[in-house]
């Protein structure tokens, strides 16, 4: 499937889709307190360690099936062909993705650091692992499976 995913405006009535937009950002917040609205798309944790893209950056146009993650991230859709909305993760390490509420919602994967991501499943101990500089437009055997990552930096 591919089309255009246009970055929708700064908030606006419920209706709409950047209404939309804010109601799925309160219910994550409401959920997983912490996290701080850093634009009209965007909420972060951590002073930036983990974020989530519920749309492209303002301006932008995302082309469906095109992997968009900036440079030293690894990113994580909750569709298939890196749609939106996305996780970003840059720190090395284990990292459980249910800290922000990304358990089992993983699809497609961009990981456009200089080190290889590893994503697991711990019910059937399943990992996938995504080599640095590479995308993935469907997880495959850890695909809505994902629990945790870890940043293999050396």
């Amino acid at each position: 499937m591919t089309g255009f995913v246009p970055s929708p405006a700064a908030a606006g009535p419920a209706g709409t889709a950047s209404g939309v937009l804010q109601l799925e950002m309160a219910r994550q917040l409401a959920r997983y307190p912490g996290g701080v609205q850093t634009t009209a798309t965007q909420i972060s944790y951590d002073g930036g360690r983990f974020v989530i893209d519920y749309a492209p950056p303002s301006g932008e146009v995302s082309l469906l099936g095109t992997p968009n993650c900036p440079v030293d991230w690894v990113c994580f859709y909750d569709l298939d062909n890196y749609g939106y909305p996305r996780g970003k993760l840059r720190d090395c390490g284990w990292q459980d993705l249910g800290t922000w509420g990304w358990r089992n919602r993983l699809n497609s994967v961009h990981n456009n650091h200089d080190y290889t991501a590893i994503f697991t499943d711990e019910d059937l101990w399943e990992a996938v692992d995504v080599s640095r500089k590479s995308a993935n437009p469907n997880m495959g055997v850890v695909r809505n499976r994902a629990d945790t990552i870890y940043i293999n930096c050396g």
